[in-house]
């Protein structure tokens, strides 16, 4: 499997796409918005290839300064509030939020590699207690994984999504990125 920073048209066409599909929307979040995520947080903004070039993976995280994202907590639909002005080196300023918005992968062996690097990148971070670790998720799998990581709600989508015939609705997620990879540590200690 190869992972790429998301840099092309196409690798941006592909992630909506798979989000239009999987949530049966048809209101998309800007191509320009993942565009200045990955120029901000390569390492965190990638897509994954098989080994014959199928698409079968991605992670689409937005770094927001912690105004933005609490004023995007209280939004009905995220794709408008979400613009490129609103996208932040939160590195460089010492502090904000990683929103993760989008995670994908055909199969266990795609995601454990994504969900790996991202931890060891996450890692190398200085004062992990000035940033906040976000997710969103429709999917009762997604829903699953955080509560497990012991985030906690902190908004739900008053907007449904139609999944394979089923109405779901949107919840956020949050938590201190100190207090995640801490909880994390058992199973990564190899990064430290």
């Amino acid at each position: 499997t190869k992972y790429d920073p998301i840099t092309t048209d196409k690798h941006i066409s592909l992630i909506l796409s798979c989000h239009q599909e999987i949530y049966g929307t048809e209101r998309l979040l800007r191509r320009d918005v993942i565009k200045s995520a990955s120029m901000i947080l390569p390492d965190l903004n990638r897509i994954a290839f098989d080994s014959w070039g199928h698409y079968v993976g991605h992670q689409v995280c937005l770094p927001i300064k912690t105004d933005v994202y609490q004023e995007l907590k209280k939004q009905k639909a995220f794709e408008n509030y979400l613009t490129t002005e609103r996208m932040s080196d939160i590195l460089a300023l010492g502090e904000g939020v990683f929103f993760y918005y989008s995670l994908f992968a055909t199969s266990a062996s795609i995601v454990y590699p994504q969900i790996m690097n991202s931890l060891r990148y996450l890692t190398k971070i200085k004062q992990k207690e000035r940033y906040l670790f976000a997710g969103y998720s429709a999917t009762i799998e997604g829903k699953e994984i955080n509560k497990n990581l012991g985030m906690k709600i902190v908004s739900c989508s008053p907007r449904k999504y139609e999944h394979r015939g089923t109405e779901i609705l949107p919840v956020m997620y949050e938590i201190g990125l100190d207090v995640l990879m801490k909880s994390l540590r058992p199973f990564g200690a190899f990064w430290e």
